[in-house]
């Protein structure tokens, strides 16, 4: 990159990293525009839905069901070959993402503090927080995970309700704890390493996010994520964690100037 001039070279690093962020960045503009409908991110294909099972089974086998039943309901003769619609099967996925995520508060029995309630809560603001770095990050936008810069003092008292909430998030499998690779591993060996948790994929098309955790990482000291927990700290947390995602050390030029305010 050359100050802000636009390098033809780099058109394949620019799509590999800001295309998706691009075409959500654009359905929010357009329904933005008065008299134009709003369109959601399409979720459709055997590798997306493969995504969004997360590798769990259950959760496939809902996702290929629900288009097999909206399609039938249609018209269409999937016994007999017929294809099922990208419609029908990114209604199945929207349909089944919004089913798990309005099951958490019923579902998830009460353990160390927390309850279904704190949980959905807590998935549904980190998921508007995906969404920020989603719509203005201008480097990595897209992720999925939360990066604790501090992992040490999860094992204070102040933090027991944090350390809780992802035991817990990660046994129900609302959470998944990414394996360490070398490509995460801090380049020095005095840097504390962080504790990194992938949100699950099934909750991207309800919440408006990527499916694609990639390289971006939202960093998060514990104590905010404590202040994200807490309900008297929550709604100003989260709008300061919001507006940090609007940053970044890159910017590339092909964003530069795109107002979506």
């Amino acid at each position: 990159m050359k100050g802000d001039k636009f390098q033809e070279d780099k058109m394949s690093e620019y799509r590999n990293k800001l295309e998706v962020a691009a075409i959500f960045r654009l359905l929010r503009e357009k329904g933005k525009v008065e008299g134009r409908k709003s369109r959601r991110k399409i979720y459709a294909g055997f590798d997306t839905y493969t995504y969004l099972s997360s590798g769990i089974i259950r959760i496939f086998l809902n996702l290929v069901g629900m288009a097999f039943y909206r399609a039938e309901g249609q018209g269409t003769n999937v016994k007999k070959g017929e294809k099922i619609s990208v419609e029908d099967q990114n209604w199945a996925a929207h349909i089944v993402s919004k089913g798990y995520l309005e099951k958490i508060h019923k579902n998830i029995e009460a353990y160390g503090g927390i309850n279904g309630e704190m949980m959905y809560q807590f998935v549904t603001d980190i998921g508007d927080i995906f969404r920020e770095r989603l719509l203005f990050h201008s480097s990595e936008p897209e992720t999925l995970s939360i990066s604790i810069k501090d992992p040490q003092n999860l094992n204070t008292d102040e933090s027991r309700l944090l350390n809780n909430f992802l035991i817990h998030s990660v046994r129900e499998s609302i959470l998944y704890k990414r394996e360490e690779t070398s490509s995460y591993r801090p380049k020095h060996t005095t840097t504390i390493r962080t504790k990194d948790y992938v949100l699950n994929r099934i909750y991207s098309p309800a919440l408006e996010i990527s499916y694609r955790a990639r390289w971006g990482r939202c960093n998060f000291t514990v104590k905010e994520l404590s202040y994200l927990l807490d309900s008297d700290s929550r709604a100003e947390t989260k709008k300061i964690l919001q507006q940090r995602q609007r940053t970044s050390e890159t910017t590339y030029p092909m964003f530069k100037g795109m107002t979506l305010e």
